[in-house]
């Protein structure tokens, strides 16, 4: 009863800014942080816990896969299976996501319990079109995958592109 949580949402640039100053990032490393962040509180945190340790390094989400790494190891520890992992990283590049176009990326027939899965990870948001990650678990499941497996990726790519022009030839005018 003595607690209240309250969810912290991303901060400003103007916000963000004060935060890399106070942790000794050099100002010219800022905007590369911010782009890569969008101000998340734990994505700032982690960056400048690793830039800390080496000041003499340029801030690269794709050429530092360590801070990939240590972003995307917090936001998902422990995957159950294979296909949860695939299930993340397909809807990490692609802007929805529906059961539909997860079946269609992962080929698999039945993708209901994945699909729900994903929608109770604390990073993924709803609309009224399907689900999407949080920028900064997208940015860092995409970053990881284009460069732990660059094959895989194209080819979850390949799987949307043929889902939505199969979609796209399926429907017409406003739908479209």
């Amino acid at each position: 009863s003595l607690v209240r949580l309250l969810p912290l949402r991303n901060l400003s640039p103007e916000e963000s800014q004060p935060y890399l100053t106070r942790r000794d990032i050099p100002e010219v490393q800022h905007q590369a942080v911010l782009e890569f962040t969008h101000g998340h509180p734990l994505a700032l945190s982690l960056v400048a816990d690793v830039l800390a340790q080496s000041q003499d390094i340029q801030f690269q989400p794709e050429a530092e896969p360590d801070i990939v790494k240590a972003l995307l190891e917090r936001f998902v520890q422990d995957l159950p299976t294979a296909n949860h992992r695939m299930a993340l990283e397909a809807c990490a590049l692609v802007r929805l996501t529906t059961e539909a176009l997860l079946s269609q990326m992962l080929e698999l027939p039945d993708v209901h319990e994945l699909f729900n899965w994903l929608r109770s990870l604390s990073f993924m948001e709803s609309g009224q079109q399907g689900i999407f990650p949080h920028d900064v678990a997208r940015e860092v499941l995409s970053t990881d995958l284009r460069w732990r497996h660059p094959d895989w990726y194209a080819e979850l790519h390949r799987r949307a592109r043929l889902y939505y022009n199969t979609r796209l030839q399926q429907t017409q005018g406003q739908n479209q």
